[in-house]
């Protein structure tokens, strides 16, 4: 289940920034984030897990990218 909820939370970011609603689009992943992070923390040897939150980290550096603070989608990048 909270697979699944944390993929949908990416998903809905990714159609929110696709409707140029970045400000939605960082709520959804930030959500999907700490879904994410939790499963990482409980299951440490779950590649799965961990994929799944890096690639919301990375829809997060894009986001920010294309946003008004370019500079700070380092951080998300890391």
């Amino acid at each position: 289940f909270r697979t699944d909820l944390g993929k949908t939370r990416t998903n809905l970011g990714l159609l929110y920034r696709r409707q140029g609603k970045a400000a939605a689009a960082g709520e959804q992943y930030r959500a999907a984030m700490k879904v994410q992070e939790s499963l990482v923390a409980e299951f440490r040897d779950g590649a799965d897990f961990q994929l799944d939150l890096a690639m919301t980290y990375a829809n997060m550096a894009n986001l920010t990218r294309d946003g008004d603070t370019p500079a700070d989608s380092l951080d998300w990048y890391k």
